[in-house]
């Protein structure tokens, strides 16, 4: 707007005819190219992290360190990546270890009864503390694969 134009214009008036010293920084920029290395030459002397979210592959820069995925909801999905990103990495996982999968599916069997009352606290901590023995058995090579599925199916 016309109002907007003359402010400005005032400003840089009195800016180019104010007499007080002043610091700042001029860059001249010739391409876009340089443009962009202005732009990362800046980042980086502000110490801004820059990472690649581990569930789209985007870049994003996360609050803290620590974070890994980004808060994009993708086309097609209902959750943001930091929330969706993480359960599909346990999932990738989780398939690739036959052993942990199997641990997981009984896991969630026992505790299915837990919660009907079918067998008690009691049972199920104590079958608990024997798969995971059980599975640290077999990732570890003291048991077979065969002993480890036959007990975890029992």
């Amino acid at each position: 707007s016309e109002d907007i134009a003359d402010w400005l214009a005032a400003k840089v008036d009195n800016a180019i005819h104010d007499d007080t010293t002043s610091w700042f920084r001029a860059y001249e920029i010739a391409s876009f190219s340089d443009y962009l290395l202005l732009q990362v030459s800046l980042l980086t002397e502000k110490k801004v992290i820059i990472k690649r979210c581990k569930n789209c592959g985007r870049y994003f820069m996360p609050e803290k360190t620590s974070i890994d995925y980004c808060q994009r909801i993708l086309p097609g999905e209902t959750q943001s990546c930091y929330e969706i990103g993480p359960k599909r990495v346990f999932n990738k996982l989780l398939a690739a270890d036959l052993p942990r999968n199997l641990y997981s599916k009984a896991y969630k069997k026992y505790q299915a009864r837990l919660r009907r009352k079918v067998i008690t606290e009691d049972e199920f901590n104590t079958w608990r503390e024997n798969a995971k023995v059980y599975l640290d058995n077999v990732q570890h090579g003291l048991i077979s694969m065969e002993e480890y599925t036959e007990w975890m199916q029992k």
